[in-house]
């Protein structure tokens, strides 16, 4: 009765049979399995009621392997989802080494992925905590698009991080952050001891009153941006107090604009000789070269790691 389309799959599993012992049809239907586009096809009974007042009028076999009218079973939509969730392959590759398309896809991976967030025990374990913006649409109102992502940072045995994304909640406001963190319970929050966001206050005021007990921290990459931005300014500024203007190519300050903004120990002796003696003749002002000094610092302090240097 069953026609395979693979001899990977000379061994079904037992039960596969799709037999009934009363009838008025047969439909045939092909349903994916585990083995990539190998599939299983086979007759499937129809049963019809006889009461005029039905509302289904017929009924279609159903069996464990595959769920109504699905062309995916159970078994290749788990491979799919544990692919997406723990190797990052896009819906469409996983959709095309199955032969289906995306939407047929992404309808049986959409309703795994629901069960396994409200899986008990998913998030035990979890005591390092990340949040950050996310665009999730380009359509639409500006800012009305963003997500906010939850991610977890827990350190394995070994010291090694192997991010996993919680959850994304609609909104990127600290309210959005603390309604998710209130969601999770005490259970939950008592066991976070560091959490990391960006600089954006509605996420600091959600962590300050939902996880009074965990550590903050701001990423690097953020600092060091802020810090990037607060030199290019200084730069600026000192430009235009020493000529009144906008820097030109030739001018000395625009000239190291982008070595002001390196780490010393990526300079060569040559790249700091030159950062010395054009930091002299951009500022008749002695006091001006301290503003200058700042970033080199600042970014030499994110960059190292903990308890290495003063």
């Amino acid at each position: 009765m069953l026609k395979l389309t693979n001899p990977w799959l000379a061994a079904l599993p037992a039960g596969l049979s799709l037999s009934a012992t009363a009838g008025t049809g047969f439909a045939s239907t092909t349903s994916r399995v585990w083995a990539g586009p190998s599939g299983c096809s086979g007759p499937k009974r129809l049963w019809r009621c006889p009461d005029e007042h039905c509302p289904a009028q017929v009924f279609s076999e159903q069996h464990a392997l595959a769920g109504k009218r699905a062309i995916l079973t159970h078994r290749a939509i788990r491979w799919a989802t544990d692919a997406l969730e723990k190797y990052d392959t896009p819906v469409s590759a996983l959709a095309h080494q199955l032969g289906v398309s995306w939407r047929s896809l992404w309808k049986g991976i959409e309703l795994e992925a629901r069960l396994r967030i409200n899986r008990p025990g998913r998030l035990s374990g979890v005591d390092a905590l990340g949040v950050d913006e996310h665009v999730w649409t380009h359509a639409g109102f500006p800012g009305s698009g963003m997500v906010t992502g939850v991610i977890d940072h827990t350190r394995d045995a070994n010291g090694s991080v192997h991010a996993r994304l919680l959850d994304l909640v609609p909104g990127r406001s600290g309210k959005a952050c603390a309604d998710w963190l209130k969601e999770q319970g005490a259970g939950f929050t008592s066991g976070i001891k560091v959490a990391t966001l960006d600089p954006f206050r509605g996420y600091a005021n959600a962590i300050r009153d939902e996880l009074p007990e965990a550590i903050t921290v701001v990423v690097a990459f953020h600092i060091v941006k802020l810090g990037t931005a607060m030199v290019d300014e200084v730069r600026r500024r000192v430009q235009q107090e020493t000529l009144g203007r906008r820097g030109h190519a030739k001018d000395p300050l625009y000239g190291i604009r982008r070595a002001l903004q390196q780490v010393i120990e990526s300079l060569s002796e040559k790249q700091v000789a030159r950062l010395e003696k054009k930091t002299r003749r951009g500022r008749p002002d002695p006091r001006s070269g301290h503003r200058l000094a700042v970033l080199p610092k600042a970014t030499d302090r994110v960059s190292r790691p903990a308890g290495e240097g003063p």
